[in-house]
């Protein structure tokens, strides 16, 4: 495939080579706004419909308009040839489908029955069926041969934009306003299951080559990639402006994106190319690998916590058990387990054979913000919204002890690497350092303005680094016990804090939507570099979990 056909608003049809990203050719016919185009599976023609109530057929090889067919009372919402490249369907505003010719541009015969707009027709592979989606919210399937409708599926509780019919024509996906996916048997005459996981109305939706795997395009601005046989969204491609229409290319490998800035994007499909793990239904909250970095564990605020293959890019386990949102998620030093805590005030030990829970651990009375595993596997430590920090003895499985002299929610947790102490950051707006052998305060290392959000050691551990909601991040001699100095800079809360492998780097990201790069060698107070406009809203994350509690 090396054109792309784009229908406007703007009255044109442009027909654009996909490889150089450069202007084909150019049509021009349409009084008013084309509203939909497709082209014949043999490549030699261009379908359009459009606002002045017309379809036209355009030669792709001639570069002209072939003929203009005539017949509806209102806009023609949708066009589709059918894969014998002998006829054209077309749905329009007036709640009727028509049945047309190519060659010679006759009308065979019209279909009615919808009570409202038809927005989107498919011809099922096998050219027998005709699939109608309407205003109405229904989908209806009509015989080409008998020239009938022959039942209604509803199931929707809004209109319907989009459909797909499978490769082998037994099923078909619809999308709809109420921002939902339904995968409908066609033989049973019913809805097998709903996709949900979309902000917003669907606009278009296709089946995968192989009709195992889903992609739909939303008015949230994502597109996402579901897998069929598990019902769970596979990955999710964000975009920075409001999506107007999607296409896949045939061979699967790529979407195609008009956006209502009026660009068209070609974007890779194949989910390694785009370095996506996969997606969760809301919030991701934090994000975490293991020791040798070949597994990560996300936590989400829908309620679940999900263990991935980085190498394969696929999901292992679904950690399924918190009946609230999951705040942080990590491992144990050996990945023997995993530890997740939750809005429910749990932190749950979840077995990395099995992705099962192993054992609960009760004793936060409220919201679990962070959890941390000692280097030597056998304690974890959590920081509450109840101001608390708990130590729990893995071995047998039960509370050890409590540090209770934070007066805010505490927001993240480090063990020194002898192990002996326990530094954390908390809305209180201090770092405070723990004697775990005493089992108390040490000392407070400092303060910020507003609440500190995160920290990371440097790699020879005699610095700290903090971020805070105070917008700025601080760096600390922990051998005097002193700031060093501040780096000032972002225009939010600084999330998440994270330094170089030489140490010479700090990396934060901020609700700024900024990523900022700092040269803490040469005790720069000022940022070394800045990527921004790369997030188009709410925090950047970087290793440690949201804070859900902002001051």
């Amino acid at each position: 495939e090396k054109k792309i056909v784009s229908a406007s608003y703007d009255n044109s049809i442009r027909v654009w080579d996909i490889q150089t990203a450069t202007l084909d050719a150019g049509f021009r016919g349409h009084s008013e706004s084309v509203l939909s185009i497709r082209v014949t599976a043999d490549g030699k023609r261009a379908i359009s419909g459009s606002e002045d109530n017309t379809v036209k057929i355009w030669d792709l090889v001639k570069e002209a308009e072939e003929r203009t067919l005539t017949g509806h009372s209102g806009s023609v919402f949708c066009v589709v040839p059918t894969p014998d490249s002998e006829r054209v369907v077309s749905g329009s505003a007036d709640k009727s489908i028509k049945v047309w010719k190519i060659e010679d541009g006759e009308e065979e015969f019209t279909l009615e029955g919808h009570t409202d707009v038809v927005f989107c027709v498919a011809v099922t592979p096998d050219c027998s069926r005709i699939v109608s989606g309407s205003y109405d919210k229904t989908l209806k399937i009509w015989s080409i041969e008998e020239r009938n409708e022959m039942f209604t599926l509803s199931n929707h509780s809004d209109r319907v934009l989009a459909i797909a019919v499978s490769p082998d024509s037994e099923h078909v996906l619809s999308a709809s306003k109420d921002e939902t996916i339904k995968y409908w048997s066609l033989k049973d005459q019913i809805s097998k299951f709903t996709l949900e996981g979309h902000g917003n109305s669907v606009l278009a939706v296709t089946f995968s080559k192989d009709g195992h795997k889903a992609i739909s395009c939303a008015y949230d601005n994502t597109i996402k990639v579901w897998d069929l046989r598990t019902k769970a969204i596979d990955f999710t491609l964000t975009y920075q402006a409001d999506l107007s229409s999607a296409c896949v290319t045939d061979d699967g490998t790529r979407v195609v994106v008009g956006l209502q800035t009026h660009d068209i994007l070609v974007r890779n499909l194949q989910r390694d190319a785009n370095n996506q793990l996969g997606s969760h239904a809301k919030t991701v909250s934090s994000v975490e690998t293991n020791a040798d970095e070949t597994l990560a564990i996300s936590a989400s605020w829908d309620n679940t916590s999900t263990v991935w293959s980085v190498a394969d890019c696929e999901r292992l386990y679904n950690l399924e058990g918190h009946s609230n949102r999951v705040l942080c998620a990590t491992f144990t030093p050996d990945g023997k387990w995993a530890i997740t805590g939750s809005f429910d005030n749990m932190v749950k030990v979840w077995n990395m054979s099995n992705g099962e829970v192993e054992f609960p651990l009760k004793g936060h009375t409220n919201s679990v913000v962070c959890v941390t595993a000692a280097s030597d596997g056998k304690r974890l430590f959590s920081g509450g919204a109840d101001n608390t920090i708990r130590v729990w003895n893995l071995e047998e499985r039960k509370e050890e002890f409590i540090l209770e002299d934070h007066l805010q929610p505490i927001n993240c947790l480090l063990q020194s690497p002898s192990g002996e102490q326990l530094f954390s950051a908390a809305d209180d707006k201090t770092i405070r350092v723990f004697n775990l052998e005493d089992r108390k305060e040490e000392y407070i290392l400092g303060y910020h303005a507003e609440g500190v959000l995160s920290l990371t050691f440097t790699p020879d551990y005699k610095r700290l680094v903090s971020g805070s909601t105070d917008d700025t991040i601080k760096v600390w001699n922990l051998l005097e016990r002193r700031e060093d100095f501040t780096l000032i800079g972002h225009t939010s809360a600084v999330t998440s804090v994270v330094t170089s492998r030489d140490g010479k780097l700090v990396i934060s990201a901020s609700h700024d939507n900024s990523i900022r790069v700092w040269d803490i060698d040469n005790m720069c107070t000022e940022e070394y570099h800045k990527f921004s406009l790369a997030h188009r809203s709410g925090g950047v994350k970087l290793g440690f979990g949201m804070n859900p509690f902002p001051s």
